[in-house]
């Protein structure tokens, strides 16, 4: 019943099966691709953040040495 169902699915979209197939792989792909780039951009911007933060903390200190004391 779901198989006749799926069949009629991709008979009204002018689908073969197979092409189907090849349409999730390559859906597949792109969203792996995309979530890859996306979590590379955000671990820079985290590298980017903490490098920030060191730089302040090391020209505050160049600066006035008196405040690590406090």
């Amino acid at each position: 019943m779901i198989s006749e169902y799926g069949n009629q699915l991709l008979a009204e979209l002018g689908v073969s099966g197979g092409t189907f197939v090849i349409g999730l792989i390559v859906l597949y792909f792109i969203v792996k691709w995309a979530v890859k780039n996306g979590v590379k951009e955000a671990l820079s911007d985290v590298n980017m953040k903490e490098q920030f933060e060191q730089l302040t903390k090391a020209v505050k200190g160049n600066e006035n040495p008196s405040s690590d004391e406090e």
